[in-house]
């Protein structure tokens, strides 16, 4: 009864919810559903009962038929109205709307999940199987309200007949809905447990496909033998859905054919039988009879309905009580997020007190990382790959919160300020950025919703950033479409035009703190020692952080932090850890050595 009752509060929790968007819906729906209904069992009912009594008893009126007809005609022309604005406009309409905002809430509530949840694969599952699943379940609800509707009309309607024509037949009834009763509980859960099992493994075989036809992928699947492992992963997954189905489905097909039994062997002997005996035995009129017949397959429809519909509130709730769980969960992270919020204007100092970081509460990322930059400082966050340093910037970003100790912007709580307003201050270029199949100018534009776009200041960040060479080859057309999703003429960039692309949107933002995440990983030596002019000759007036395995950055630090295993190091400036000759020193000089060789090689290209 617990379930029953959870069921039921969900449903109406969730029509609720779908109701806040759009509050014509739900009567508009209901109103369809009962209009198509009365009108397909009285109308035909009454009709056919009318026509087959005045033909036995001879008594047929050519002007009450006629008043019938027209009545008939009347409601028919109304009820096809309501049904064609309704299913052929208001409810695609409200669909797009209602899915549209749903989308968008959801999307604002990921957005503000911390990101450390975000990466983790059971949140993927839940996505998949709540986000993915959106559209179709807000299908379904009107669906089902639609049938609920429709089915108590129906019925409503059919034991009215009934009981007027045969009380009996009510009686014959009761026994597949029994067995319908006792049995569906069952036969929900397993085809829910048949859902949430084939989701995952779908999930799996979406990626594989996506990876077999994605662009991103082509290169690889061509030039290496991945793709072999690729098709294997494919075949897999086929296999495990053929033997999900083999152990999962028999069992349902089984309960669902004791129903079906039910039903069609029990209802038709007993109607058949019970109407023949009436008539032939002159208590029941043959209209009744013939009217009871022809309705026999919509009675046993509706019967069987009800029980389906209460089927399916149950298999929906358990959809909407995850969608809810999910929903809640960002709600709780948003909330957790955002107490005791503070506004900031500016960012003076940032400050990183006994910091330290895990992903998984057992591996340490961080540890006791301790040191202040401030306005006007350059500092350079170096060390080799896995050292701990992109953690270290996604702290900065608070993208990640510290297990323990506290990062400070302003010496208040980077939890306790507004995410809004401190990233409004911050530039970045991440070591996995992203660009976006849209114009350059969105692209770089922190405004680009703006009327007049300052397209002066977007040519200078290009300079600086290194994009201006490539923004002149292209007749400095800002709204050129980057990548060929949309457009077969979209401009398709290599790695480093890209990287210089995402330095001139780090630029173009004018904030006081700018972070550099690996930002001349795809550079070549030529364009990273210009990169290293515009660094060292500008931004003066902001915080600096320089992430990277290049040592070069060092020298134009004012501070060095050496990251080794998840702690700092060494600290200091360039010339500080030189005299000490330690790690930093000799990483350096080897870069540096490379750096020379590679210089004599290519001097004639130079």
């Amino acid at each position: 009864m617990k379930s029953e009752k959870d069921a039921g509060s969900g449903m109406i929790k969730y029509g609720k919810y779908l109701n806040s968007i759009d509050k014509n819906r739900l009567p508009l729906a209901a109103l369809t559903s009962a209009s198509l209904s009365f009108s397909e069992i009285v109308f035909s009912v009454l009709i056919v009962r009318y026509i087959i009594d005045a033909y036995t008893t001879n008594q047929f009126d050519i002007g009450e038929f006629v008043i019938i007809m027209c009545l008939a005609l009347v409601f028919q022309i109304g009820v096809w109205a309501i049904e064609s604005y309704y299913y052929e406009y208001y409810s695609i309409i409200s669909d797009t709307k209602i899915i549209g905002h749903i989308n968008e809430e959801l999307f604002v509530l990921l957005k503000r999940m911390p990101l450390k949840r975000i990466e983790k694969s059971d949140y993927y599952q839940k996505y998949y199987f709540v986000i993915n699943d959106v559209e179709n379940r807000v299908s379904e609800y009107w669906g089902l309200i639609e049938s609920i509707t429709g089915t108590v009309v129906t019925i409503v309607s059919l034991v009215g007949i009934v009981v007027v024509a045969e009380p009996l037949l009510i009686l014959l009834f009761l026994f597949p809905v029994i067995i319908d009763v006792l049995i569906t509980p069952l036969l929900n859960r397993r085809k829910y447990e048949y859902d949430v099992s084939k989701k995952e493994e779908d999930r799996k075989g979406e990626y594989t496909q996506r990876v077999m036809y994605i662009k991103d992928y082509a290169k690889d699947m061509r030039l290496t033998s991945i793709s072999k492992v690729v098709l294997k992963q494919y075949e897999e997954y086929v296999y495990n859905v053929i033997s999900l189905i083999h152990r999962k489905m028999p069992k349902i097909v089984r309960l669902e054919s004791v129903i079906s039994m039910s039903y069609q062997v029990v209802s038709f002997f007993s109607v058949i039988v019970l109407v023949c005996y009436r008539v032939c035995s002159g208590t029941m009129a043959l209209s009744d009879g013939v009217v009871i017949i022809s309705l026999y397959n919509q009675i046993v429809y509706s019967l069987k309905n009800v029980i389906n519909l209460y089927s399916e509130v149950n298999r929906q709730s358990q959809y909407i009580r995850d969608f809810f769980s999910f929903k809640q969960y960002g709600i709780e992270n948003v909330n957790n997020f955002t107490k005791h919020i503070v506004s900031i204007k500016s960012i003076e100092s940032v400050r990183f007190d006994h910091v330290s970081f895990t992903y998984d509460g057992e591996n340490i990322i961080l540890k006791d990382i301790s040191f202040e930059a401030r306005r006007g400082q350059k500092i350079a966050i170096l060390g080799e790959n896995g050292a701990g340093k992109s953690t270290l910037v996604k702290l900065l970003l608070n993208l990640y919160q510290a297990e323990t100790g506290t990062v400070y912007i302003n010496d208040l709580e980077i939890e306790r300020i507004s995410e809004t307003d401190y990233l409004e201050l911050v530039g970045q270029v991440m070591q996995d950025y992203r660009l976006f199949s849209m114009s350059i100018y969105k692209n770089i534009s922190e405004n680009c919703l703006d009327d007049k776009p300052n397209y002066e200041w977007l040519e200078e960040a290009m300079r600086l950033g290194g994009f201006y060479e490539i923004y002149d080859k292209l007749g400095h057309n800002m709204d050129a479409i980057l990548t060929k999703e949309f457009d077969d003429n979209g401009i398709v960039l290599s790695g480093g035009q890209a990287q210089k692309l995402a330095i001139t949107r780090a630029i173009a933002k004018q904030k006081d703190m700018l972070i550099l995440d690996e930002p001349t990983s795809n550079l070549d030596p030529i364009a990273e020692a210009k990169f290293f002019d515009v660094i060292k000759n500008n931004f003066n007036d902001r915080i600096v952080f320089f992430v990277s395995h290049n040592y070069s950055f060092g020298k134009m630090a004012d501070c060095i932090l050496f990251i080794e295993d998840g702690r700092i190091a060494e600290k200091g400036t360039h010339n500080e850890l030189m005299e000490k000759n330690g790690r930093y020193a000799s990483m350096y000089k080897m870069q540096a050595a490379n750096f020379q060789g590679w210089v004599k090689d290519n001097e004639n290209s130079i």
